[in-house]
């Protein structure tokens, strides 16, 4: 019996290897309703894009899709090395060979290609030129990028009339307790789920094996030295493992806290490092093309304009924080700003900390012509004023305001509505 997409995006078969925990950008990035021919997939090592096509191919291959209609070519390290896109190109259409022509269709997954010049013009002829380069087929191309260049618009301009782009960033907290939920009986404590969260980050391989906190922490360290190595490599101004770990260090003790490129060289001066400003912003500029960490812009709600100076910086998962920390470190409200803000992203929001003249709201995100106000009341950041400071937004853009007491939660006489944590997050 053949099952509808929309059916197939609401579950993933348990006896399948490659994912059991259901992801909520399967649907959104498999079936849009899109006929753009190549879906992009960015972020992090291990978040799970490979995993999502796989979920994909095994879905349509139950579904009569023949197996050899499914094509894979890996670029990345100890893997097919190709010298260009004309070698890339070649090894994809050489593949196709045996492909079921009546079937009339071919999908095809391209991981780490970023490393070959010009990588985006094979994607390009493949997704243009089906009936000569592929026999006929039409392809169904899905490319996974661990490194920000592989998705900068000087290298993928030319696939915008067909590229999909998706950010896939490790489980959500909503992803982690919906499929803990389903392997138990028992009544659900959302805090304490939150806590083993937060204590193993949300690599999924870590909560398909049931890893305890130590392993989930080593898995993350490998991840980590895997990202550092691979995707922010030690040449030209960054070469030095011991500072780019020293500089992770210094936005590790500022998680969540607006920071400069000169703070940090202070910071490491001080710590006997041997280095100059502008190592430091190669090395900043490195970890989030890596998608290490994410950099948070201000956005100053005066001028209504981005700023350029003063960023927060977030790790892309919070087990990063781990491998990272010091004794000395353990700033719960960061660790949850932190979960809050890939939140954020995951809806698809543009996300900067909003300045209002000396003051701070926590998240001000965008998406097209909608705007939302988030911040976090003093029972989960100590000092926050919220609703003082949106009475000085002249606005009528949606504020939240994030508690974690849920006897504060309702709706203000202006207008502003008071939510507790896990209701938005688990939403």
């Amino acid at each position: 019996m053949r099952t509808s997409p929309k059916t197939l995006a609401f579950f993933l078969l348990p006896c399948y290897n490659y994912a059991v925990i259901y992801r909520n950008d399967f649907s959104k990035i498999f079936y849009p309703g899109s006929e753009r021919r190549v879906k992009l997939l960015y972020g992090v090592r291990r978040a799970g894009k490979t995993s999502l096509f796989r979920c994909y191919e095994q879905q349509l291959i139950q579904n009569g899709a023949p197996k050899q209609n499914f094509v894979s070519v890996s670029c990345d390290t100890g893997y097919e090395t190709y010298r260009d896109h004309v070698e890339l190109h070649s090894a994809i259409c050489a593949a196709a060979k045996g492909a079921d022509r009546e079937y009339g269709k071919i999908h095809i997954l391209i991981n780490e290609p970023q490393s070959i010049h010009e990588w985006a013009l094979a994607v390009l002829h493949l997704a243009r030129n089906s009936a000569e380069d592929l026999y006929g087929l039409i392809p169904d191309i899905t490319v996974c990028v661990s490194h920000a260049d592989g998705v900068s618009v000087p290298n993928t301009a030319v696939l915008d009339e067909f590229c999909d782009r998706h950010l896939v960033l490790p489980l959500s907290f909503r992803e982690v307790f919906a499929a803990r939920r389903a392997r138990s009986d028992e009544p659900p404590d959302v805090a304490r789920e939150f806590a083993e969260y937060i204590s193993r980050g949300g690599f999924p391989l870590v909560w398909r094996f049931h890893a305890s906190k130590d392993e989930a922490h080593t898995y993350a360290s490998d991840v980590l030295s895997a990202a550092l190595w691979s995707d922010a490599p030690l040449s030209g101004q960054v070469r030095r493992y011991e500072l780019l770990k020293g500089v992770l260090w210094h936005l590790n003790t500022n998680l969540g806290h607006s920071i400069t490129a000169n703070q940090s060289f202070l910071a490491l001066k001080d710590r006997k490092f041997d280095l100059t400003l502008e190592t430091v912003y190669a090395y900043l500029d490195r970890l989030t093309q890596a998608y290490i960490v994410f950099c948070a812009k201000r956005y100053d709600l005066v001028a209504d304009t981005p700023l350029k100076t003063s960023d927060r910086y977030f790790f892309s998962d919070i087990a990063f924080r781990s491998p990272t920390k010091t004794a000395t470190d353990g700033d719960l409200a960061s660790v949850i700003e932190n979960v809050f803000y890939l939140e954020l992203l995951s809806r698809g929001y543009s996300v900067f900390f909003g300045k209002l003249n000396k003051d701070t709201i926590d998240f001000v995100c965008f998406s097209g012509d909608e705007r939302v106000y988030y911040c976090f009341d003093d029972t989960l950041k100590n000092g926050a004023r919220p609703l003082q400071l949106y009475s000085r937004l002249r606005d009528a853009y949606p504020k939240f305001v994030v508690t974690g007491d849920r006897s504060r939660v309702g709706v203000t006489e202006d207008g502003v509505e008071v939510v507790h944590l896990f209701d938005l997050l688990l939403n």
